[in-house]
């Protein structure tokens, strides 16, 4: 699933079915507390998503922000996303597909921790900072990496 140009000028935040999935058009604001509790959606909604997309404008990808959206299947990332901070796809188990943002420069600690369902991911060449505990716990996951990183 990929999205075209023309189609990223179409997108508005929220939930609603795009090609056949429940999707999340996400515009970067705040879904949970510092606790963890949810602001915007119930936890049974946000089991409910299978994609999240994340809209132009969205640099950085709060810490936790997608924590245990546990039927997330695939994210897709805008070229603006730089940042993704500490464990913001902790526990999506069946997360299988991420299209990274060209621009991603940081990928924080613990961000894909217990993505089990993650075989393959191809990083881009701009990713030069990755937490060594980024993919923790994603015992088959194969990296392509294309970029030249440091672990942190």
């Amino acid at each position: 699933m990929r999205v075209q140009m023309e189609e990223w000028r179409k997108f508005v935040p929220g939930v609603r079915m795009y090609q056949g999935k429940k999707t999340l058009f996400y515009n970067g604001c705040p879904l949970i507390d510092y606790n963890g509790f949810p602001l915007v959606y119930s936890r049974e909604e946000r089991e409910s998503w299978e994609v999240i997309i994340l809209l132009p404008g969205v640099e950085v990808v709060p810490s936790f922000t997608f924590r245990d959206c546990i039927n997330l299947e695939r994210v897709i990332m805008h070229n603006d996303v730089k940042r993704l901070e500490e464990g913001c796809f902790y526990r999506c188990l069946l997360l299988v597909s991420i299209s990274f943002s060209e621009n991603l420069q940081f990928i924080g600690r613990f961000v894909f921790y217990h993505c089990y369902s993650l075989t393959s991911i191809d990083l881009p060449s701009t990713c030069g900072e990755i937490d060594e505990l980024a993919f923790d716990e994603c015992d088959q996951l194969i990296i392509d990496n294309g970029s030249n990183y440091d672990s942190m």
